[in-house]
């Protein structure tokens, strides 16, 4: 337990917190001037004391120039009576400046506890979860033990140096009234600060740089949540103040002078959110304004580059995403607060960043799981209503409200204006016009039929950020289903600090198909710091060929290059048949014979294996995985509660999983088993194998494999078609759809090449039918709507 090592009196406490400062008093006088000279903020040391008089602005306040006299007075009255004048000087500024209005903290603390009554409890617990590991005046270097006698790792002293707890900290000082909490807070501030003039902080060369962008951005933001928020008490003294605002100053020169060069990720972005907040709230400072010019440029610069045109975040997680969504939010809130200039880009850009989020959007309003996604390890889906909210605050978009969380959440309170809280009690809403859509630049294609919570699902990956591939996951061309409010087939959430990271990375937790039983990514590497993080050398590029989505069906073709080292062309093809089922069609290709694997999530039984695996979920809702070709063997396999079902076919140059993936709501509807798949009906589909013949003899098809319902035709290898009137051969076996209804034949194709059909007769007259095209034809009527 934490145990105060200085007392609770508010005048004894400031005493002892800043004795190093009085002992200092005549080194402050001496240097006096030269600071004065260069009237800047050092990046290379904390102000001392009286120095933050030497670097306000010359036109700053009058009021702030007649208290920066008084201080170069001397005197211990004179600059006691200054620095108190000073602290209540930026104390009035904050009530205006800040998200929240520190005079009106009780009220609104009040608010917040009755609308979010569990954290009144949850505050001290997760205040104490820091304060129980690590002392006040805490170490910053490793290596060296926390109060439990625990060695500290990297991942550890990372966490702690983002004092994501602080803001627990203010929150438990006020639903607790007990005065430990502002000791422990100023002190560990206090300890920082000379353990980096001591330089016993970790370096940036190292890997776990205390004063890193990302570490130290985000510490800045929970300082001055913290900071804002002890301003309601009088047990924050002003000598606390001073220290909080010198240490603010002194990141925010740090932040500056370490990134003047545009630096791809999320860690530059949360440090340049903390120089622009900085910024903003000490205007009066000299170098606020080149620290916001400098902070909004490069974060412009961050909208520019890692913003694909599509909308959504380079890096390809909904984690990093949204955590983008919120650098964004958080500066925009509080420069508009403060009639701050802000490019008219950043709200264009900043709009498609909330745009993309429903087109990734789950039927149930959800996000899928995508890359490094890393709030909920093991988890299948991502929250976020939260962000949704962010952007209906912002934008006031119906579509954003209809996934917009009902009400602000305990994080985002706090940043919100009490006049943006009342707006919220009536969210207008409606759902998105689009149903499929894609993201190209990211490479996210996403095929549903609704939005519905039932409604059917299915994101396709292809992209591999070209910028930053560090969190990218070994699941190019892998897929992720949904439908009747479950995640069919599922990915998963990851922990960087977890032992399993590697694994959930790689395709063996994906729903892909591989070769020789190798997984997409390769050449595994931890980071530097040693904190658990790792990513892959080596990951596939896929190149997109078709995508096509219609009013009855989706169409996907694509392929990779994850196994060129082994001379094997690989293909996937998605078929959507829209509230019916999927098609996935895995083809190899290759002069050398090879072990081809297919890879589908979930838990699996296998009583008619190895043609049909079957997932149940609770409510008799499930998952029917039927292989219309055949396959040599499938296994079940699993890691931490995570199974999955791998099916393996026999030794061959080329090879095709035909697969259909059919979710059902109830035991009736499920695939009833047979001896053949050439025996099955999905649904309402019979499926065929070879050729197909219609009872009264008048349509005959030459094909692999089929499925055929009431005049309509799924065709994989076609080679012709045989009506009455009409004889159509193809120029290689195809993949087609046909549909005959009245005098017409629809030929839809389902392939990335061109294909020609060659008319029976005389004329031998020819067609020519594009990737994904269509063509008419006129024939006699003929008994179309007859079951096979």
């Amino acid at each position: 337990m934490y145990t105060p090592s200085i007392a609770t009196a508010p005048r004894l406490r400031s005493c002892l917190v800043f004795r190093v400062a009085a002992l200092l008093a005549l080194c402050v006088l001496a240097n006096l001037g030269s600071v004065a000279a260069q009237a800047q903020v050092p990046a290379d040391r904390v102000l001392r004391d009286g120095e933050l008089f030497t670097v306000l602005k010359k036109t700053a306040d009058p009021a702030l120039t007649q208290l920066t006299q008084l201080y170069q007075k001397g005197g211990k009255r004179n600059q006691e009576k200054a620095k108190k004048e000073l602290a209540n000087y930026f104390r009035q500024k904050a009530a205006q400046r800040y998200y929240f209005n520190w005079q009106h903290f009780d009220d609104r603390l009040a608010d917040y506890l009755a609308r979010f009554p569990d954290k009144k409890a949850a505050h001290p617990v997760s205040a104490h979860g820091h304060m129980d590991l690590y002392p006040a005046q805490t170490n910053w270097k490793l290596p060296f033990k926390n109060l439990k006698g625990e060695a500290v790792n990297a991942y550890a002293v990372r966490h702690l140096s983002r004092q994501h707890k602080a803001p627990d900290m203010a929150l438990s000082y006020f639903i607790t009234q007990d005065e430990r909490y502002i000791n422990y807070f100023t002190e560990q501030v206090a300890s920082l600060n000379t353990a980096f003039n001591a330089h016993k902080v970790e370096t940036l060369e190292d890997g776990n740089g205390t004063y890193e962008a990302f570490r130290g951005g985000n510490r800045m933001l929970n300082w001055l949540f913290a900071h804002h928020a002890f301003l309601a008490s009088d047990q924050y003294s002003d000598d606390e103040q001073l220290l909080l605002i010198r240490t603010f100053l002194h990141h925010a020169a740090f932040l500056y002078r370490e990134n003047q060069q545009f630096s791809y990720g999320n860690h530059q972005t949360k440090g340049m959110t903390a120089l622009a907040m900085i910024a903003i709230l000490f205007p009066e400072v000299e170098g606020a304004d080149k620290w916001y010019a400098h902070a909004m440029k490069l974060l412009g610069e961050h909208l520019e580059k890692e913003v694909n045109p599509d909308g959504f975040q380079f890096e390809r997680t909904v984690h990093y995403h949204i955590g983008d969504i919120d650098n964004y939010f958080m500066v925009y809130q509080l420069a508009r607060k403060n009639n701050m200039p802000v490019d008219a880009q950043w709200a264009a850009t900043l709009q498609r960043m909330f745009t993309a989020l429903a087109a990734i959007a789950l039927p149930n309003k959800n996000g899928p799981v995508l890359q490094d996604d890393t709030d909920e390890p093991w988890a299948t889906q991502n929250e976020i209503g939260e962000a949704m909210l962010l952007g209906y605050l912002l934008f006031r978009d119906p579509a954003y409200g209809y996934f917009a969380s009902a009400g602000i959440s305990s994080e985002y309170y706090w940043y919100t204006p009490t006049d943006q809280l009342d707006d919220l009690k009536n969210i207008r809403t409606q759902a998105p016009a689009f149903t499929s859509t894609a993201l190209p630049e990211t490479g996210y294609y996403v095929m549903r039929d609704g939005w519905n919570p039932e409604d059917m699902y299915m994101v396709i990956s292809t992209g591999v950020s070209k910028q930053k591939p560090d969190h990218q996951h070994g699941d190019v061309l892998g897929v992720q289903a949904y439908a009747y409010g479950v995640p069919l087939l599922p990915n998963y959430q990851v922990r960087y600090s977890l032992p399993d990271l590697e694994l959930f990375k790689n395709s063996w937790v994906k729903n892909v198909a591989l070769a020789d039983s190798m997984p997409q990514g390769q050449k595994w590497k931890g980071n530097e710091g040693g904190s658990g993080f790792g990513k892959f050398a080596e990951l596939p590029q896929a190149n997109v060929k078709v995508w096509l989505p219609a009013a009855g069906y989706d169409l996907f073709i694509g392929s990779h290059n994850g196994f060129q080292k082994q001379a094997i062309r690989y293909t996937r093809k998605v078929l959507f048949l829209k509230d019916e089922f999927w098609i996935v069609k895995d083809e190899f290709q290759s002069p050398e014979e090879h072990r081809y694997q297919q890879v589908w999530q979930g838990n699996y039984s296998l009583e008619d294996a190895p043609a049909l695996a079957r997932a149940n979920f609770g409510d008799a809702t499930g998952l029917d995985i039927l292989q219309l070709t055949p396959v040599k063997a499938l296994s079940l396999a699993g890691n931490n509660g995570k199974n999955r079902v791998v099916y393996q076919a026999v030794p061959a140059k080329n090879f095709t999983y035909l697969t259909v993936l059919r979710p059902y709501k109830g035991y009736s509807n499920r695939i009833a088993s047979a001896q053949s798949p050439s025996e099955e009906k999905v649904g309402d589909w019979q499926v065929f194998a070879q050729n197909y013949t219609a009872k009264d003899s008048q349509i005959r098809l030459e094909a692999a494999h089929g499925l055929a319902k009431k005049g309509a035709f799924v065709l994989f290898g076609c080679r012709s078609i045989q009506l009455p009137d009409l004889s159509l051969t193809l120029d290689a076996p195809r993949d087609i759809m046909l549909a005959l209804e009245g005098g017409t034949l629809t030929v839809t194709s389902l392939s990335a090449e061109v294909i020609t059909l060659t008319a029976g007769g005389k004329k031998q007259e020819k067609y020519t039918l594009p990737p994904a095209g269509i063509l008419q034809v006129m024939v006699k009527t003929v008994a179309a709507n007859k079951q096979p």
